[in-house]
């Protein structure tokens, strides 16, 4: 459009197409009409001016004044290429280009044609090729499947399980949904077949019709089994699968018929029917022959009795790994001790605890800081004087004192309360040494016992095979085995759990075994030892220093002081002594000294700081009397403890474990020989080896007493 001389002729560009509109497609010119009938009246160009561009530049335009021009002066008039139509989609032009497929799957061909685009196509900037149509369906089906086979699977598993009620039942018929894959993959790879949506679509109908082979199976076999208790499992499964063979093999051959003439289609739509049929009858067939042979040889393991995992080597293997896993370390009571006060952190702590408050000492006698005053003006006449003042305030002597004295009771306090921590330290370390010393003596008794049931075992095979036991015997033996074994591994486990809690006190990966075997010591204690002890002595500090403060809170009631130095300049005419005059200027200095005082007259609030000290004094004293009360009361209790552990003792060493001894010795004489029966065996040994383990736990109950008593008589 020539849009200068559109405007030069008062015309627009909309009359110039409808004069080009009017002449190629034609316009109303007016209505005929014939009868009730009415018709258009229409006229454009003729079809030879129609075709000739140069008869298209002579069109008159109509302009709006009434004259014509020509189109070719409006516009300019020529043949060139470009889009027949634009689209428009998300306000970006669109190009569509499409096609139709057959004889090939949709997924391969575009697959394809991405390859080939990606090398031969070059795109101007901006622009991109996306593919829609039946791909795009095939990719919104395929997320589709991905939810819906699942779901499909886990329904079907729900129903078996509905139906069957065991957990066991349901993964036996579910084995037959993977073998029926098994065949479905196949018959595609052996069609040339891609997997597509109608592929997955067969599988999800597959899967339906797969379970059905198994539970006419389990359900003959479960049958068959709850009728007849004296048949073996060999036997049910054998007459499950004649009796239920021709039912399977109707079930695959019914369906396998019915998808034939969809898997041999070659009319419209067969390459959506070919690969849901392929699937279907490919995974029949092999689902029906591997779940006649498969899923009785799984009900026959499933059946039979849970297979006994041999104990001993596992309990072996735990213990080396156990063993592997920390390098064990023999060590004793004394070094282990000592190892402790080196690298616990909690000492580490206390220690730093004293330090602070050593190095706080030095802040005792804290004197304010001095004042330097300089005072410019005319302060005495017309003239312009100077003075300079210094002044010190501090307060009475004693003050000074009392805060030395607080200062060293905080101190005394943060040492006490280390050796606190370092008793208590040291107990846990002795407790838990004496629980790996129990649990070390708990399995040598533990591995005694096991090769006693493990030989005995053997015998109560034998006597079984040879027909002079019953199986209740061999059973209870075999029993009694696995639970010894099985406490065995307990024990590893709490061996293990110290040994860690030990290497966390000492901040340490080592893994502490002790050197020594657990034993019954004691030794004499000095009672009156329990006035020096750790606690007591804290809570003592605690009342010296609640002390030093209701002192030093009574000292701040004193008057504080002030002392200062004044030099100052008085310029003008003085006169002496004599009556005579001079005239002093700013070089002429005079000076003076301040002394002054600080009453403290409203003094209301520090006397109730000093009657608070006093009451943290009785509180103080109060919690050192509990203490030495608690003490006195756990030294009572230890004491009566050893004369009870003492007489156990005794009783054990002389009497029970010689005979526990003996007991076990003839118990095992008598069985091997047929005297006894296994329940008399059994409650021998075991009464045998409980009174071993009972003198155990009584070592341990009176060391642990012991450890107490150390921890309240043990000098500081």
């Amino acid at each position: 459009y020539n849009r200068e001389a559109i405007a030069r002729y008062g015309a627009t560009i909309a009359d110039v197409n409808r004069s080009v509109q009017a002449a190629y497609a034609g316009s109303v010119a007016g209505q005929i009409f014939e009868n009730d009938r009415r018709f258009d009246l229409v006229i454009r160009l003729n079809e030879s001016q129609r075709n000739n561009v140069d008869e298209l530049g002579d069109l008159l335009v109509e302009l709006p004044s009434g004259q014509q021009v020509p189109l070719n002066v409006l516009a300019r008039v020529a043949i060139e290429e470009g889009p027949y139509q634009i689209q428009r989609e998300d306000a970006q032009r669109r190009i569509t280009i499409g096609f139709n497929v057959r004889g090939r799957d949709v997924q391969s061909i575009v697959e394809e044609l991405q390859t080939k685009v990606k090398k031969q196509v070059q795109l101007p900037a901006g622009y991109y090729v996306t593919y829609g149509g039946q791909f795009e369906n095939l990719q919104q089906a395929t997320k589709r499947l991905a939810i819906a086979v699942p779901a499909a699977l886990l329904l079907i598993f729900v129903m078996l399980f509905f139906a069957f009620r065991k957990f066991k039942y349901c993964l036996l018929i579910f084995s037959a949904i993977p073998l029926s894959a098994i065949g479905g993959v196949f018959a595609l790879w052996i069609r040339d077949m891609p997997f597509s949506i109608s592929a997955g679509i067969g599988f999800i109908a597959l899967f339906g019709v797969a379970v059905l082979n198994g539970i006419v199976l389990i359900t003959e076999m479960n049958r068959l089994k709850a009728e007849d208790n004296s048949s073996s499992i060999s036997e049910v499964i054998a007459q499950a699968t004649e009796t239920r063979l021709r039912p399977v093999l109707m079930t695959a051959a019914v369906a396998s018929l019915g998808f034939l003439p969809m898997a041999l289609s070659n009319g419209a739509g067969a390459e959506v029917q070919r690969p849901l049929a392929t699937v279907v009858i490919g995974g029949l067939l092999s689902a029906t022959l591997l779940t006649l042979f498969v899923l009785p040889s799984l009900y026959l393991l499933f059946e039979k009795k849970k297979i006994q995992i041999p104990m001993k080597p596992l309990l072996i293997i735990v213990m080396m790994l156990s063993t592997w896993s920390l390098q064990a370390q023999p060590i004793k009571l004394e070094k282990l001790l000592a190892l402790v006060k080196e690298k616990s952190p909690i000492l580490k702590v206390g220690q730093l605890q004293e330090k602070y408050y050593t190095a706080l000492k030095g802040t005792a006698r804290d004197i304010p800081k001095t004042q330097l005053i300089t005072e410019l003006g005319n302060y005495n006449s017309f003239n312009f004087d100077s003075r300079v003042s210094i002044l010190q305030p501090f307060s009475a002597g004693m003050v000074y004192r009392k805060q030395e004295l607080v200062l060293n009771s905080y101190l005394h306090t943060a040492e006490a309360n280390t050796i606190i921590q370092q008793q208590v330290l040291e107990k846990m370390i002795r407790q838990l040494y004496l629980e790996l010393q129990y649990l070390m003596a708990r399995k040598k008794i533990l591995e005694r016992a096991d090769s006693v049931y493990e030989s005995f075992q053997r015998v109560a095979q034998l006597r079984f095979e040879k027909g002079e036991s019953n199986l209740l015997e061999k059973t209870t033996l075999d029993n009694q085995v696995m639970q010894n074994r099985q406490m065995l591994l307990m024990n590893v486990s709490d061996t293990k759990a110290i040994q860690l809690e030990i290497s966390l006190l000492l901040q340490d990966s080592i893994s502490i075994v002790p050197a020594e075997e657990l034993v019954t010591a004691q030794q004499l204690y000095d009672t009156a030892l329990l006035q020096q002890h750790p606690e007591l002595q804290y809570y003592k500090a605690q009342e010296q220093q609640a002390e030093a403060e209701t002192q030093l809170a009574k000292a701040k009631l004193k008057p504080e002081w002030l002392i200062g130095y004044n030099n100052q300049s008085l310029m003008g005419w003085m006169e002496y002594k004599n009556r005579s005059e001079r005239f002093f200027t700013a070089g002429d200095r005079f000076s003076s000294v301040t002394l002054g005082m600080s009453i403290p007259f409203f003094n209301k609030a520090q006397k109730a700081k000093v009657e608070a000290a006093n009451v943290q004094e009785q509180v103080n004293r109060a919690n050192t009397d509990i203490t030495a009360l608690r003490l006195k009361t756990q030294l009572q209790q230890a004491l009566q403890h050893r004369d009870k552990f003492n007489s156990s003792m005794t009783y054990f060493k002389n009497s029970a474990l010689p005979q526990s001894n003996i007991i076990i010795q003839t118990a095992n004489l008598n069985y091997k020989n047929g005297q006894i029966s296994y329940i008399e065996w059994a409650t021998l040994v075991n009464q045998a080896l409980g009174i071993q383990m009972q003198y155990a736990d009584t070592q341990r109950d009176h060391q642990l007493n012991e450890i107490q008593l150390d921890y309240l008589l043990q000098k500081n």
